[in-house]
């Protein structure tokens, strides 16, 4: 990956970072219903694709091709009782593990980028269009977040 992705993507976990640290326990717990999730059940979704973009970035790095589920996000939310963790925990696990992975992108091995992920459904995925996808995932729930914390402070 080039350097220009690398400094944006660990620009958007620091800038995210210093932002979700402005919202408080009490709006990052606040939910507008009981089927959406809460500012911090968002965050945890993210430590949940975090997690399993790992794997598949390791994995790919590894082999050249792979099979790995999806992962079923309601229930990882839900398993992983984010409503329930600290507010403090979950942002300093969320930025430390995007951390890793913008170092683990930055050492990325260039000529497996094309290495291929068999989606459960049949697609064929390279390792390049996992992390680049992956940090588009990341800023569209980041801009959920914003716009909630908007909502909830107003």
């Amino acid at each position: 990956m080039n350097k220009e992705f690398i400094a944006e993507f660990r620009n958007t976990v620091l800038q995210a970072y210093a932002e979700l640290q402005a919202i408080s326990v009490t709006e990052a717990a606040a939910k507008a219903s009981a089927e959406q999730w809460s500012i911090k059940e968002l965050i945890g979704h993210l430590l949940d694709s975090a997690s399993n973009n790992h794997q598949r970035i390791v994995r790919l790095q590894i082999f050249e091709e792979i099979e790995f589920p999806y992962y079923q996000q309601d229930e990882f939310v839900s398993v992983n009782h984010y409503q329930a963790q600290s507010w403090e925990a979950l942002l300093t696990f969320w930025k430390s593990y995007n951390l890793h992975l913008v170092h683990l992108v930055e050492n990325l091995d260039a000529e497996k980028l094309n290495h291929i992920w068999h989606t459960p459904d049949g697609k064929r995925l390279t390792l390049e269009f996992i992390v680049t996808d992956y940090l588009k995932h990341l800023r569209h729930h980041l801009a959920q977040v914003n716009t909630k914390a908007a909502v909830v402070i107003a």
